[in-house]
């Protein structure tokens, strides 16, 4: 019977511990990981666009860092509206140019991201104009409408 053992401690001495090292896990400095990152390493692998990587796919490849790094946060991205085109304009006219075309074909947001094979949030996030969409998104999208991919506002 060895005293080093875990098993062996009594149960106080285990919880003790345990309680130790779960606050040195909280002060160890969080390893801070770019979503961009991850989603481009994704799709890669996966042979799709960055925009179509799921939040599970992102969620798994995160967890699966935590063998190597004790604490992650991942950082989001931050996009920056465009000088160009005032933000509330470009969001008035994606929306008020969209949300017609669904009334008419009696979709919902989430009919239109499915016909388009993209996500739930790829679509709201257009509407939102929280990001700027690749054209291989905006094809899917205008396709899904049934309308050429230079009629959906960028």
């Amino acid at each position: 019977m060895k005293k080093d053992d875990p098993r062996n401690w009594s149960q106080l001495r285990q919880r003790l511990e345990a309680w130790k090292k779960n606050k040195e896990l909280r002060s160890v400095p969080r390893q801070e990981v770019p979503e961009a990152l991850v989603r481009s390493v994704l799709a890669e692998q996966y042979g799709i666009m960055p925009e179509e990587v799921t939040p599970e796919q992102i969620r798994l490849a995160v967890a699966d860092l935590l063998r190597h790094y004790p604490s992650i946060s991942l950082v989001s991205l931050v996009t920056i509206p465009s000088l160009s085109e005032p933000d509330t304009e470009k969001k008035a006219s994606r929306k008020s140019f969209v949300t017609p075309l669904l009334k008419a074909k009696g979709w919902s947001i989430l009919d239109w991201a499915n016909k388009a094979n993209v996500s739930h949030a790829t679509a709201m996030d257009y509407l939102q104009d929280k990001t700027a969409p690749y054209r291989s998104t905006r094809l899917k999208l205008a396709t899904a409408l049934g309308i050429p991919v230079e009629e959906l506002p960028k």
